[in-house]
């Protein structure tokens, strides 16, 4: 990296302080130097100060030319040093400026004002967007008011020193406007004379000037290492501004697809537009490969139709390339890579594209992109590539469940199917076994009228065993007959006070009570959404098997509610045999026993039932129970609706 540097005169000599006239020299008063050899030393393009060496001692000879390079020489050195040092602090205090957290971009951009301005020799920094089509500037930011020259101003463009740097390859300097032609607008109107700005290249949104400058002349001009430091700023400006931008994007992408109010085709026609301003690309597109062929699901800013538009699916088409590939594809033109023979741009014009691809859950469902008509000046860079991810993540996430959803649908309809047939089988098969049921009975108990003195002891235990038979054979029919009418026979769900239940229930196992000595009590039960008439078999069933499973002891039941976040737990607690764990599973499955009829008498089907009718309620049933110390049977209840009485 070269620099300028400024000589202002070779090495100073003076062989003696008296036979030169210096006697009154402060140096010579007060050190007594008789002798003096010294150069100036720069630093930043100003004098920093000298190099120097004297003696007490007249000097007898002059100072040859060797010696005068030498000194020279020595000077150079320490302006060099001198000014890389002044370098290395700059760099490392915009260093710590841009990358404290705990500054906005605006105290950041200040602190950079403060920083070039020292550097520079500048008194104002400013920042201004470029409006190239309306030929004007717009003022964002400055580091100090100056006259007119504050936020908001509105200078012109073509003229002015910003003129100048708008558009240049690198750092634009003026040091004399007038000699320079630039003594319009920036030097008759706001008064300055020098002049040092970069111009900073925006992508997908409006180009920035960033300079300094001055209201008082310059006298030296702007070195190497200068335009270095503010090149190196505006860099940091323009990383700023993409991030900035690229995270209102973020933002932006996040409110559309957190939006519960906006479908899905809304939320993916509002991601085209975002994605149209985010890429600064004229078209949106999301399509769908069908066979050899892309669907046009859906556009923006194109004259496509939606639905009905066909793309080829050759091997060469701009979308087939990109759902082979796992990240997004980009071409800024597609004449430059040698696309112009594809059918995309000879049928839609499609000068520049960008795509990635989109699955659904089952596989590629196509892709979704962005183009131009014209060729694209700048290249897509990785946050464009990163957003384009980002909206085809969340295009195939939605896919993906829209796909789920329809499977769980059609899942759902066909178990809803099959679980009306099932109850249709079981109320038709219960219904008309009960016709043959109640003749095998009639004609048990004819037999056992007619030929009662007729039958011996066995025939009569024959007798006996059909009889008891057919009851059991009704008792199941009528059970199984109750569980298949849970769903279709219930009464609506309305507000129920389950201590009414509980207290009707409890006066109708009185006998049972009574003759069980068995103490069932209950806390203060809530009122619930349910139907009472389903919730009564509940009680009856639990309360039921609580008294038959006491034990030897004579049963002791209690029943309380527990309030859980939005619903009741009902539990009704026993202190009777109890249940094994790898049991306690299988006695909610119909007709399945755990005891023999020997042991217990049941339809082993009321478990069953009770929880057929607490899942008709939107609830759970359950059962924490260990051998011989009990069993506690809980289920959960909506409360009431909000008003109900």
């Amino acid at each position: 990296m070269g620099q300028v540097r400024t000589r202002a005169a070779p090495p100073r000599a003076a062989p003696a302080g008296p036979q030169v006239g210096w006697t009154d020299d402060p140096a010579y008063e007060r050190f007594g130097l008789d002798a003096y050899f010294a150069t100036t030393v720069h630093a930043g393009g100003e004098e920093y100060g000298t190099l120097c060496f004297g003696s007490e001692s007249p000097r007898d000879r002059s100072y040859s030319d060797g010696e005068r390079t030498f000194l020279d020489l020595m000077g150079q050195w320490l302006s060099y040093e001198l000014e890389q040092q002044r370098r290395v602090r700059y760099l490392q205090e915009s260093y710590e400026i841009t990358s404290d957290p705990a500054r906005t971009f605006e105290e950041k951009l200040q602190a950079l004002f403060d920083l070039g301005s020292e550097q520079f020799g500048l008194d104002v920094g400013g920042m201004a967007k470029v409006f190239p089509d309306d030929d004007r500037l717009e003022v964002e930011y400055t580091s100090e008011e100056c006259g007119p020259f504050r936020p908001g101003l509105e200078p012109p463009l073509s003229g002015t020193y910003c003129g100048a740097a708008y558009g240049a390859d690198g750092p634009v300097t003026i040091t004399d406007p007038v000699a320079e032609g630039y003594d319009g607008y920036a030097y008759e109107e706001l008064g300055f004379e020098a002049y040092l700005g970069t111009h900073i290249e925006v992508d997908n949104g409006h180009d920035r000037l960033f300079f300094f400058t001055t209201t008082e002349p310059r006298t030296r001009p702007f070195t190497d290492a200068e335009r270095t430091f503010l090149d190196l700023m505006g860099q940091w400006v323009n990383y700023e501004l993409e991030r900035r931008k690229h995270r209102r994007s973020q933002e932006k992408l996040y409110e559309i697809t957190a939006d519960s109010d906006l479908s899905f085709d809304e939320k993916t026609e509002r991601l085209l537009d975002l994605g149209r301003e985010r890429f600064d690309l004229e078209m949106g597109f999301l399509l769908e490969k069908r066979g050899d062929e892309f669907r046009v699901v859906k556009t923006q800013g194109t004259a496509l139709e939606e639905g009905t538009a066909r793309v080829s699916a050759n091997p060469g088409n701009y979308c087939k390339r990109t759902i082979t590939m796992e990240t997004p594809l980009g071409v800024e033109d597609v004449t430059a890579v040698g696309w112009d023979d594809d059918p995309l741009y000879r049928e839609y014009d499609l000068g520049c594209y960008l795509g990635t691809k989109v699955t659904d859950g089952d596989g590629v469902y196509g892709s979704v992109c962005f183009s131009d008509t014209d060729g694209r000046d700048r290249e897509f860079t990785d946050a464009d590539y990163a957003f384009l991810d980002l909206i085809g993540q969340w295009v195939s996430y939605e896919l993906e469940r829209d796909e789920r959803e329809r499977r769980l649908e059609r899942s759902n309809d066909r178990l809803e199917e099959s679980n009306k047939r099932l109850e249709q089988f079981a109320y038709a098969a219960s219904h008309d076994l009960q016709e043959p049921l109640r003749m095998v009975s009639s004609y048990l108990q004819l037999l056992e009228h007619r030929y009662e003195d007729a039958l011996d002891a066995e025939g009569e235990e024959f007798l006996a065993f059909a009889v008891d038979g057919a009851d059991r054979m009704r008792e199941m029919i009528d059970a199984l007959l109750a569980y298949s009418r849970v769903e279709t026979q219930g009464d609506p769900l309305e507000p129920v006070a389950l201590e009414d239940v509980f207290e009707s229930v409890r006066e109708d196992l009185r006998m049972r009570i009574e003759g069980s000595d068995a103490t069932i009590t209950a806390d203060s039960l809530p009122r619930v959404q349910g139907d009472a008439s389903q919730l009564r078999q509940v009680f009856q069933n639990l309360l039921s098997n609580a008294i038959t499973y006491s034990g030897d002891e004579p049963p002791r039941v209690h029943v309380d509610a527990e309030r859980r976040d939005r619903e009741w737990v009902i539990t009704v607690e026993d202190d009777g045999i109890g249940i094994p764990a790898d049991e306690q599973n299988r006695i909610f499955d119909i007709f399945d026993r755990l005891h023999s009829r020997e042991e217990y008498d049941g339809t082993g089907i009321g478990l069953a039932l009770c929880e057929r009718i607490v899942e008709r309620h939107g609830g759970e049933i359950w059962v924490e129970s260990e051998p011989g110390e009990g069993s506690a049977f809980s289920f959960s209840l909506q409360p009431t609706a909000a008003g109900s009485s």
